[in-house]
């Protein structure tokens, strides 16, 4: 029982919009504009949004692709799909390989 509590306290608690901003470095309204932008996945647990780790680190990778200059593949702005900026950060890793 002891092991099971404690891989639960290793894994990465979802994150608050605030967390989420100071860990990409951006303000709230940036982070908003991201959102709303599909490149960075959120959901809510009733009526807090929440953010996981791993949305938090792909959103990243795709603004340091983009910082780059790497092609980014265009996607429509009524696309609300929750996997839409993993996708374009896995297809972009693909091409690289």
């Amino acid at each position: 029982m002891e092991n099971r509590v404690m891989s639960r306290q290793k894994a990465a608690a979802p994150a608050s919009l605030r967390a989420a901003a100071v860990r990409i470095g951006v303000s709230l309204p940036t982070l908003y504009k991201l959102i709303g932008r599909g490149k960075l996945r959120t959901y809510h647990v009733g009526r807090a949004h929440r953010v996981s780790e791993e949305a938090v680190r792909d959103c990243i990778v795709l603004l340091e692709q983009e910082s780059r200059g790497s092609p980014v593949a265009k996607t429509s702005s009524t696309d609300k799909s929750p996997a839409r900026c993993k996708d374009v950060v896995a297809s972009e890793s693909k091409r690289g390989s």
